[in-house]
């Protein structure tokens, strides 16, 4: 459950504005909206900033949405105790968010002049929507309600914007809406026509703080899911008659296949997701500490602290290769792994940097050919996987129930659960082509990485293929991970085409973060099909149990 926190400020030394107006509009279309159990609304008034602080603490809302009055560069205005304006400054609410940066997504401030405000937050969480200018009373409504429904509806951060864009727009197209927006809450006399600076501005972090359940994804996967075991325990129910029974066994096979199957899905995206794990928390800051290393005390920690990480993941891929399928390839990369933490703890232990070069040196190795094995492992076996053949096979049992005398509730059960699995085995070749494809572009840009450091001249020569491979890549719709990366992308196109060697190194390393930053939300999503897939997994061995 994501909480949407509204705090409203109005002091009494300020211009009215029409604050319970807006909250009201925001409850009820989040009340109406589709996703409304997705959601918990909390509305604080009369806003001071001790209330500010405590309410987001206390909280840890997902959203916050401001409404009051800006104040442009010094700050946002809440209220004093006795209700006179009191001036937040911009940096106090910058190390504010900065704490707050994994657990608040989004951050509107429908207020005057907060610009400031927005740029400054941004720095530290995903998205953040601020106003150029003065504002009118009914823009900053229309505003609120576009953005509100869509964010009820299921859509993006990013979507949620631009329909609140397009509200202020609709607005605005009527004469006697016209008449409405003319004034702002300072007094100030709009033109009849709408000046672009109205447009509230949403400015992005980069890279993006991921969340597994970030607004707009997900949901609608889980069901499915749900859908589908139901499904198989219906028709585990609907083996009780024995015509039903006599269907099903003739497709023993198929479930068997299928389950065995996902099992070794499983376990070779969990061998990926730990090479994936030694790449992001030990590898890259393995290097960046060797730099200090053994001069600099705090180096000599951290490096400690790297080892007995890589120790924990040694024995995750140990536990895994135990329990792996019969017909799943062994991991030898796991004993190079080992050899590297060792050579890692021989350096922190004897403050030589000769074993800590020597570990920096198995582990590039290792990530350099590895993850790509795995993957087409990994790839080879989703491909492989039968859930479209389960799915003609149970639609086949489906048509063979129409003619027999079956609890018509457990039947639709079945049914659903038929569809359910119909679309996650779109999904999983959905996912399974992207995570193949970003692959190949990370091992693309991990060994321009490698050479980077001497000679730019690889990234330069490179370039033009690379970034028509991956925007062959980028999807339809506006993910504001691929907005960040199409970002980073034009930056780094303009210091390659101005020549200048620090530029580009600089865009470069940046761009490549945000590439990562996309490839690890890919990973994750991956991740979360196969979880899925493993309770599915757990239903299809019932099936089969059933008519062994």
């Amino acid at each position: 459950m994501k909480t949407i926190l509204t705090l409203a400020a109005n002091p009494d030394d300020t211009s009215a504005l029409q604050l319970n107006r807006e909250i009201r509009d925001i409850e009820t279309l989040l009340q109406q909206s589709k996703c409304r159990d997705e959601f918990t609304f909390v509305r604080r008034d009369a806003v001071r900033w001790e209330d500010l602080q405590r309410a987001i603490l206390e909280l840890s809302p997902r959203i916050i949405h401001f409404c009051g009055h800006g104040a442009g560069q010094p700050g946002l205005v809440l209220e004093r105790e006795q209700g006179q304006r009191f001036e937040v400054g911009t940096a106090v609410l910058s190390d504010l968010f900065r704490q707050e940066a994994d657990t608040v997504e989004c951050v509107v401030i429908n207020a005057c002049y907060s610009k400031a405000q927005a740029q400054a937050i941004s720095q530290h969480i995903n998205y953040v929507i601020g106003m150029n200018t003065a504002i009118p009373d009914d823009v900053a409504i229309a505003y609120a309600r576009g953005f509100y429904l869509a964010l009820g509806a299921g859509e993006s951060i990013p979507n949620a914007h631009a329909t609140g864009c397009r509200e202020i727009q609709v607005q605005c197209s009527s004469q006697g809406s016209r008449r409405d927006l003319s004034m702002a809450d300072d007094g100030e006399i709009f033109p009849t026509t709408l000046p672009a600076a109205l447009i509230p501005e949403l400015y992005l972090k980069t890279p993006l703080t991921p969340f597994i359940d970030a607004i707009g994804q997900s949901s609608p996967a889980k069901t499915s899911t749900k859908d589908v075991r139901e499904g198989f325990v219906a028709l585990v129910d609907l083996l009780s008659n024995h015509e039903i029974y006599a269907s099903v066994t003739v497709f023993r096979s198929d479930f068997k296949l299928v389950g065995e199957q996902i099992q070794l899905l499983s376990y070779y995206k969990t061998l990926h997701d730990l090479l994936h794990k030694l790449e992001i928390e030990c590898y890259r800051n393995i290097v960046q500490e060797a730099r200090r290393f053994p001069s600099d005390e705090m180096a000599l920690t951290m490096l400690a602290e790297y080892a007995m990480a890589l120790q924990g993941i040694l024995q995750e891929a140990r536990r895994a290769i135990a329990a792996r399928p019969a017909t799943a390839s062994d991991a030898p990369w796991v004993s190079k792994l080992d050899a590297a933490q060792q050579e890692l703890q021989t350096a922190v232990d004897s403050l030589d940097t000769r074993p800590l070069q020597k570990a920096i040196f198995l582990f590039t190795q290792l990530l350099a050919d590895q993850p790509v094995r795995l993957n087409a492992s990994l790839t080879e076996t989703a491909k492989a996987l039968r859930l479209s053949a389960l799915v003609t096979s149970l639609v086949t049992l489906k048509e063979k129930m129409e003619g027999i005398a079956a609890d018509p509730a457990k039947v639709q059960q079945f049914i659903d659960g038929i569809a359910a699995l119909s679309g996650l085995s779109i999904r999983l070749g959905i996912q399974v082509q992207a995570h193949d494809a970003w692959q190949e572009v990370d091992s693309i840009l991990r060994r321009i990485e490698t050479n980077l450091s001497r000679d730019t001249t690889e990234l330069e020569w490179s370039w033009t293929d690379l970034k028509e491979k991956t925007q062959r890549l980028y999807p339809q719709n506006s993910d504001t991970e691929i907005l960040i990366l199409q970002q980073c992308e034009q930056k780094l196109d303009d210091a390659i085409a101005a020549t200048d060697p620090a530029k580009i190194r600089h865009h470069f390393c940046v761009y490549r973060r945000a590439a990562l930053n996309y490839f690890s939300l890919l990973d994750r999503s991956l991740i979360q099909l196969c979880g899925e897939l493993r309770t599915i997994s757990q239903s299809i061995a019932l099936v089969v149990e059933k008519i062994s």
